[in-house]
């Protein structure tokens, strides 16, 4: 006779969870790159934080911060932030930016 099968329980949070969890480890990038001045962070030296650097980079440079990255060859990448974003977490989107907020046809014409 076999046992039935358990019912596996949603984890609570869910996907909120993961969004607090990718967000915090943003920031925790966000204040190695920093402290990290002119010289930058490598993804190695991030993987403590998380493996998914590149996503949280990614989530930093939508939230406005200028991040560059330079290949150092063999899959290691150097991430610097821009002189001008490092002045505080409130740096604001460019301008650029602001058109992913527009409504799909605002500027269309019939």
């Amino acid at each position: 006779m076999r046992d039935k099968p358990r019912e596996v329980s949603p984890v609570s949070g869910g996907k909120r969870a993961d969004l607090g969890r990718a967000r915090s480890q943003e920031d925790q990038i966000l204040e190695r790159l920093l402290k990290a001045g002119d010289y930058g962070c490598r993804n190695v030296e991030l993987w403590d934080i998380c493996h998914a650097v590149t996503s949280r980079i990614s989530g930093l440079r939508r939230r406005g911060w200028k991040i560059i990255s330079i290949s150092e060859g063999r899959g290691v990448w150097r991430y610097k932030l821009l002189p001008q974003t490092a002045s505080g977490p409130t740096a604001q989107p460019s301008p650029a930016d602001d058109s992913a907020t527009l409504p799909l046809f605002a500027g269309a014409r019939p």
